[in-house]
């Protein structure tokens, strides 16, 4: 779904990718700067500062998008970028929904199960694109919006319900991806 918007904003995020190249910031800097902004997120979520711990969430996604942006304008595309960000994303994904769980704004079980999910939608992606597949966009609720679902669920104190609809609509992208790949391979 958000994969449409990107292509919309794209024009805006390359301004700011530029000026952040500008900087001097490499793609693989702001990728490691996204984690920082995700463990910070994590403490909060931990103290119960929601509204904060929402908005770092927003920015880590931002910057998730932000370091490809400046790859790809600054020619820095490369595949050890590749790997450390999609390193960096399941950490990310793992430590945002194990805290929330941990810190009980969930069951340990439904957000194990969120992340299992979401781990899947990642993974059969990968596994895709590995079997020659082209994978982007198939599925509606991909990274972006599981961030941004949690996100909007923290700043109105339903987290629960914020985890329950990425464990759904993840389970619901796997089948999605599921079945492009599979009628996709001979």
């Amino acid at each position: 779904m958000l994969t449409k918007l990107r292509k919309a904003v794209s024009p805006y995020l390359d301004k700011v990718a530029l000026a952040a190249a500008s900087l001097g910031l490499s793609p693989n800097q702001i990728t490691a700067l996204s984690f920082a902004v995700v463990l910070a997120a994590s403490y909060f979520y931990l103290t119960k500062e929601l509204i904060l711990a929402s908005a770092l969430l927003l920015l880590s996604g931002f910057l998730d998008v932000l370091d490809g942006a400046v790859a790809r304008l600054t020619g820095k595309v490369s595949l050890r970028g590749g790997v450390l960000d999609s390193v960096i994303d399941r950490c990310s994904d793992a430590l945002i929904l194990a805290v929330i769980a941990l810190a009980g704004y969930c069951s340990l079980a439904l957000g194990f199960y969120a992340l299992a999910a979401s781990f899947l939608v990642s993974y059969l992606r990968a596994r895709g694109e590995a079997a020659g597949v082209k994978m982007e966009g198939v599925g509606f609720f991909e990274r972006a919006e599981r961030l941004l679902t949690l996100s909007v669920a923290g700043f109105f104190n339903y987290l629960w319900l914020g985890v329950l609809v990425v464990a759904i609509l993840s389970t619901l992208t796997v089948l999605q991806r599921f079945h492009h790949l599979w009628t996709s391979l001979s």
